[in-house]
């Protein structure tokens, strides 16, 4: 049998999630056929078979977390086209004996309803286990008497035991056991004690009114309940990595601007009228983004230890919230696209997102990243920039604002811009011109089309 292995994917990571097992042991499969679809920390990417054989078995399961280099499962190889006739009898035989007997779904399945589960306590008990008050569900595990003594000679003790009945008066329950006295009891006396003695309650109703869901007063200190616990996806962890990686080793500065956009509207309208493709405003901020960095190809780069990296090629990563996962796919060599090939190509890659089929290739080597939250109506936030590039571009909602044009009040479209650059190889007065030339391409629309 030979060993099918996870291969290194992409650079730099070591580990992906198995999603779904497309085949099932016994299964014939061909040289390049799809065995099974695991999740990285970019994309899903489907594993495929390097042999022609017979599944023998897996070694991984659904959900489960496996690194590069592991088996993932075994291929017979030997004997192929003996094997295939050995599986195809195989399963001729089990669906005579399926037709003859009935599917498997037509069994009865036996009715555990009337069974009793075991008191919890008890089978800790059983098992020798010791015994401490669930720590989410009270929020403290002290054992109320006049008794000092420290937590390790209480844990040893039997569920129950009270160190001195006087104390605190209990009654056994019908298990035999008296039970444990803890905050949680103590909170709900005083709560009842302080509804009897104060007289600012009118009646029933307001004493009520002063208890949450729980029946605790809202002036005693509990912990919060847990609703869930939620395990982090493995792209969930590799954007918190790397946002955490941006925070403590890029100093980022950021630069707030309006730009005027009220003839870019109005061009890109008329554009749209006459043209298949339909580019939206996003599609312009994209153009205007990659020939400013064309012209300065300073802001087009990254540290490399303590060198400074300048790329020739303008990859424009977006930015792109889809099933609740952040996806940057990457328009690649943007400054040689015109205004139509990006709003074709945007689309495109948009469409792959949602359906969750990107690439790793359509999501790699950006040098430089856009953030659109214009349509949550978000006009100005901090973009966090992504390691290793120098910069990010935020693009925030469309606006109107009145402005003074010949001793008269206009209304005017601006779009607010936050661009956040890594003050170790970027100076502000290089940011700023930068932004300054983007504005101009959107102030003036027209560049953004021209062809010389």
């Amino acid at each position: 049998m030979d060993p099918v292995v996870l291969p290194q994917l992409v650079k730099g990571i070591d580990e992906a999630v198995v999603v779904s097992l497309l085949k099932r042991p016994g299964d014939y499969v061909q040289k390049g056929e799809s065995i099974l679809e695991v999740e990285t920390e970019k994309a899903i990417v489907a594993i495929e078979s390097p042999y022609t054989g017979i599944i023998s078995q897996f070694n991984c399961l659904e959900d489960q977390t496996v690194t590069v280099g592991s088996t993932l499962l075994w291929i017979n190889c030997s004997n192929e086209m003996e094997q295939e006739q050995r599986e195809i009898r195989f399963r001729e035989n089990v669906s005579e004996f399926e037709i003859q007997n009935g599917n498997e779904s037509n069994k009865t399945i036996p009715n555990y309803s009337n069974l009793t589960a075991c008191n919890p306590q008890i089978t800790r008990m059983a098992a020798g286990a010791e015994s401490t008050a669930p720590q989410a569900l009270y929020g403290s595990s002290t054992v109320f008497s006049n008794n000092t003594e420290n937590v390790s000679a209480r844990s040893n003790r039997p569920i129950g035991f009270n160190p001195n009945p006087q104390a605190v008066p209990q009654q056994p329950s019908e298990s035999g056991f008296t039970p444990r006295v803890v905050t949680y009891d103590m909170q709900i006396a005083n709560c009842e004690e302080e509804v009897k003695t104060n007289s600012t309650f009118d009646n029933r109703k307001d004493a009520e009114d002063r208890r949450d869901a729980r029946g605790v007063c809202p002036n005693n200190f509990i912990n919060p309940r847990i609703a869930q616990t939620v395990a982090m996806t493995p792209m969930r962890r590799t954007i918190a990595r790397r946002m955490n990686l941006s925070c403590q080793t890029i100093p980022a500065s950021i630069l707030l601007r309006k730009a005027d956009v009220s003839e870019l509207i109005k061009m890109r309208m008329k554009i749209n009228r006459f043209s298949n493709v339909k580019a939206s405003l996003n599609d312009y901020f994209t153009k205007a983004t990659a020939m400013a960095l064309a012209l300065m190809p300073e802001l087009n780069s990254s540290l490399d230890g303590d060198q400074i990296i300048q790329y020739a090629d303008v990859n424009i990563g977006m930015a792109v919230d889809a099933k609740g996962a952040l996806y940057v796919p990457v328009i690649h060599q943007a400054q040689n696209m015109d205004i139509l090939e990006i709003a074709a190509y945007t689309k495109r890659l948009i469409e792959k997102a949602e359906q969750g089929k990107l690439t790793l290739e359509e999501m790699a080597n950006p040098t430089f990243t856009i953030s659109n939250m214009g349509a949550l109506g978000v006009e100005y936030f901090t973009p966090i920039i992504l390691p290793p590039q120098s910069g990010i571009l935020g693009i925030g909602a469309v606006f109107d604002e009145p402005v003074e044009k010949d001793g008269k009040w206009e209304s005017h479209k601006r779009v607010g811009l936050s661009y956040a650059f890594d003050h170790r190889i970027i100076d502000g007065a290089l940011a700023s011109k930068f932004l300054k030339k983007i504005i101009e391409f959107l102030e003036e629309p027209i560049q953004l089309i021209w062809k010389e």
